[in-house]
């Protein structure tokens, strides 16, 4: 994946010259139906957030000053996002598979932008 990001920004700024990178990051995007991150509570004392759907640099940032207001004791009724229950996705399994298929039209659509 590397090599595919480093030509396709060699080619949108030529003037950059040669691309290197130091760190990569990749993982999965977590989607929820109706796009709104959640907070959920997994016990007395755990918390975690799912959900950010793509926007995860700006989200962590913000939901983790809210798990750390949780954890520290803050009334839940406070807290910027209501705490709400792990659901599972119906048809999660074939979802996941057809997911990346989405992948092709909005590349598409990018290209078409630049």
């Amino acid at each position: 994946m590397q090599p595919y990001i480093a030509a396709r920004l060699e080619r949108l700024f030529p003037q950059i010259g040669p691309v290197k990178f130091d760190f990569v990051w990749n993982g999965y995007v977590g989607i929820t139906r109706d796009f709104f991150p959640r907070i959920h509570r997994l016990g007395p004392d755990g918390f975690a957030w799912v959900g950010c759907n793509g926007r995860a640099v700006g989200f962590s940032v913000a939901l983790g000053r809210e798990l750390a207001k949780a954890v520290t004791g803050t009334p839940i009724s406070e807290l910027a996002l209501p705490l709400t229950e792990p659901e599972p996705l119906p048809a999660h399994a074939i979802v996941r598979r057809l997911a990346p298929a989405m992948l092709v039209p909005y590349r598409y659509l990018d290209a078409c932008e630049v």
